[in-house]
């Protein structure tokens, strides 16, 4: 299973360390890549459209303003099998829209989730609790979603 991280700062640093940490306490098989913009954050050294591409998984830890143009460019890269999940908060600035809406209007075919709370990178990766919300309209996408973090200390 591929799993893959768009914007490689603390919180997806902080994703990576609690998928890691499932991995590692259940013996899951996942592949982890991360991209950024900033290359040097950048650990897969692959372009987008090869780090999404075939991933089972996608994170979008980046900022609202940017969501709706980064999801212009994975959409023609994704699988129908592809889950997204954006830890995007607030409202994009341009359209005024919330995250839900923009992945609604973005990405209208695909399955994607949001993953929301007070999540503290700093706290995560020093494995203390952490607590979010994932909100999705589709069931099995909750499930495959929740299992990622199984085992891990984020509720």
């Amino acid at each position: 299973m591929k799993i893959v991280i768009i914007g490689n700062g603390k919180i997806g640093s902080a994703i990576s360390y609690l998928i890691n940490q499932s991995k590692k306490n259940s013996q899951k098989k996942y592949i982890i890549e991360t991209y950024d913009n900033n290359h040097s954050k950048n650990t897969s050294k692959k372009t987008l459209k090869e780090c999404v591409t075939d991933a089972s998984f996608v994170f979008l830890c980046i900022p609202s303003w940017y969501l709706k143009e980064t999801l212009k460019k994975l959409n023609p890269y994704l699988k129908a099998k592809t889950i997204l999940i954006s830890l995007s908060k607030g409202i994009d600035s341009f359209s005024q829209k919330s995250v839900d809406e923009l992945m609604k209007n973005s990405v209208p075919k695909k399955r994607y989730a949001l993953l929301s709370g007070p999540m503290f990178a700093k706290e995560i990766v020093e494995d203390k609790m952490s607590f979010a919300v994932l909100a999705t309209r589709n069931k099995e996408t909750f499930h495959k979603i929740f299992k990622l973090f199984e085992n891990t200390k984020l509720k």
